[in-house]
């Protein structure tokens, strides 16, 4: 997808990620951020949850700032 298509350019690139692996398919290379939080039922690879969508609730706004700060401030 773009995410990957944007990390094989060098695009430094945040990507989230709820139910699937990032070791598995994240962007490849040290510029690019993942943002994840890790619950009990992450990874399980589902398109479709069948509990609460905890694995992305998890992820807080001010999780995905601070990503985006770190990201800007490595490339300013």
């Amino acid at each position: 997808g773009t995410m990957h298509l944007a990390a094989a350019l060098g695009v430094p690139t945040i990507a989230v990620f709820g139910s699937t692996e990032p070791v598995l398919t994240g962007p490849l290379g040290h510029v690019h951020t993942v943002v994840r939080e890790h619950v009990e039922c992450s990874p399980c690879f589902l398109r479709e949850c069948p509990l609460d969508f905890r694995c992305m609730d998890a992820i807080s706004p001010r999780l995905l700032v601070e990503a985006v700060v770190e990201v800007l401030r490595r490339e300013a």
